[in-house]
């Protein structure tokens, strides 16, 4: 199937969507939640790794965790591929420098930001106007006649 015969994805609404943004201990259970912060810890190695951050490779191994811990608490509370992708984000602006968790935070919540903007806003349906029946349509003229009435026996 080629990309152009694809089903176009459904339009997600702002609902649906802030769901979906719920820290992940709102969302998971504490085996999911263990299990994303190991691996929020391994990307900070896997990036430390590839920038060399602050000769990470020769680092105390206490240092390591102190620095992986401060990862974790900040990232914990988002999806593995939003950490991901905040990476990626940070790395783009500035290739040659480690991101710190506070700056991958920001990324992530600068690219929900904008999610969220792309999502239509629901406009409140109004209730449709109630039919008017035929005795009211007709006291209604009565009345209308009567005040114009008023107004033309003024001006002659």
């Amino acid at each position: 199937m080629s990309q152009k015969n694809l089903p176009a994805k459904p339009a997600m609404g702002r609902d649906q969507l802030l769901g979906l943004m719920k820290p992940l201990n709102e969302r998971c259970d504490q085996q999911q939640e263990a299990q994303n912060a190991a691996l929020v810890a391994f990307e900070l190695d896997a990036v430390s790794e590839k920038v060399s951050r602050f000769g990470w490779r020769d680092m105390d191994p206490r240092m390591k965790d102190r620095l992986t811990d401060d990862w974790v608490d900040v990232l914990r509370v988002f999806p593995i591929a939003e950490v991901k992708r905040g990476i990626g984000d940070c790395l783009d602006a500035r290739p040659r420098d480690c991101p710190t968790e506070q700056a991958v935070k920001a990324a992530i919540m600068k690219r929900r930001g904008k999610a969220v903007d792309r999502t239509p806003k629901l406009i409140p349906q109004q209730a449709p106007a109630s039919e008017v029946s035929e005795a009211d349509k007709a006291h209604r003229a009565q009345v209308a006649a009567e005040v114009m009435g008023k107004y033309r026996s003024k001006g002659e």
